[in-house]
């Protein structure tokens, strides 16, 4: 029997629609962002309690990696 979720990772085209979501709908905690080179977000962790954690990843060509 699954008693708990500890991380999933989520790749997205509306990082922060979905980040926004979780923190502010769902109280959950921004714990850090993953930051590229030049400080643009490409990524969160959110914690949820516990040990339940959720990675949110950008990955707006997802569409086109996915014909290729």
């Amino acid at each position: 029997m699954i008693t708990q979720i500890a991380h999933l990772c989520f790749k997205t085209d509306q990082l922060e629609r979905m980040t926004a979501f979780y923190r502010d709908a769902l109280g959950a905690t921004v714990k850090f962002r993953y930051l590229r080179k030049y400080g643009q977000p490409i990524g969160c962790y959110i914690a949820f309690g516990g040990t339940t954690f959720l990675e949110v990843f950008d990955h707006t060509d997802a569409h086109r990696r996915s014909q290729s």
